[in-house]
């Protein structure tokens, strides 16, 4: 998590954030997140932060870092008192692992698929419960 104002300085950050960045937690506050986080001279081409201050409607995005984390970045405006933005938290969760699953998953529909359709046997799936037949290979037409 980071708190963010003007020009994508970090006002706050948590130490799960500074630990990602691999950046000492004292040192997160005052600079650029995109100096800081991601090493660059600008904000991501991914980067959120702009539209939400321009917009003040939250947005989200995925990001992959240079270290192969997957990560969904939900950007949301802190408004003052007269309901403008004055600044922005972004709350950042590493879905590395469940983009790992899902493509494992996909490979294994797609070898499931391959088998299915491949097979000079004939192949059926049904509902057990009412005996439908829900599939069936080209084989068993």
């Amino acid at each position: 998590v980071t708190h963010q104002g003007a020009g994508h300085k970090i006002l706050w950050a948590n130490r799960v954030a500074a630990e990602a960045a691999g950046i000492p937690l004292r040192k997160m506050s005052g600079g650029r997140c995109y100096q800081l986080i991601h090493g660059t001279s600008a904000p991501c081409d991914s980067c959120r932060f702009d539209e939400v201050w321009r917009t003040g409607i939250p947005q989200q995005t995925e990001r992959v870092t240079p270290d192969g984390r997957t990560w969904v970045v939900r950007a949301s405006p802190v408004r003052n008192a007269e309901g403008d933005v004055a600044s922005i938290v972004e709350v950042a969760r590493d879905i590395t692992a469940q983009k790992r699953t899902e493509e494992t998953l996909r490979q294994s529909e797609e070898q499931f698929r391959a088998l299915f359709e491949g097979s000079p046997d004939a192949i059926l799936i049904g509902d057990p419960e009412s005996g439908e037949i829900l599939d069936a290979n080209t084989a068993a037409s």
